[in-house]
């Protein structure tokens, strides 16, 4: 009976321990418009990076004067472009906004490979989940 009594304890403690380690952390919608010569655009995506080694999905929407990074041949966003490089190898998802290209002049085949030409369905799909963060820089 007692040896009954610790396998289910034991089954219990198992499948409790299992289940915290399976939830599923909040997604972290990273909203980016500082130029990528600013410090503000090195924290945020460090910040991206400590919260994917964590655990959580990552997007990096890129917007306003954020773009230029994402040009592949841009000589002030190699730093930046390393980084979203990184973060898209280990699972991050990064996003330029097609209307802020558009107004800037540019061309989505000269982003970074890997980096995602927006449109409102890939972001609202990203940005909208449930359980999910945003921060802005």
């Amino acid at each position: 009976m007692i040896r009954l009594l610790r396998y289910s304890i034991a089954a219990v403690i198992t499948a409790f321990v299992f289940n915290v380690q399976a939830e599923k952390l909040d997604a972290l919608f990273i909203n980016l418009t500082s130029d990528v010569k600013e410090h503000r655009t090195e924290m945020a995506l460090v910040f991206a990076s400590k919260a994917l080694k964590r655990g959580h999905d990552v997007t990096v929407f890129l917007n306003d004067k954020a773009v230029t990074g994402a040009v592949a041949t841009n000589p002030d966003g190699v730093e930046a472009r390393d980084q979203m490089a990184i973060l898209m190898s280990k699972g991050a998802t990064v996003i330029a906004c097609g209307h802020c290209m558009t107004h800037y002049g540019i061309d989505p085949t000269s982003l970074l490979k890997g980096i995602k030409s927006g449109d409102a369905d890939l972001v609202f799909g990203k940005l909208f989940t449930t359980d999910s963060r945003t921060l802005t820089w």
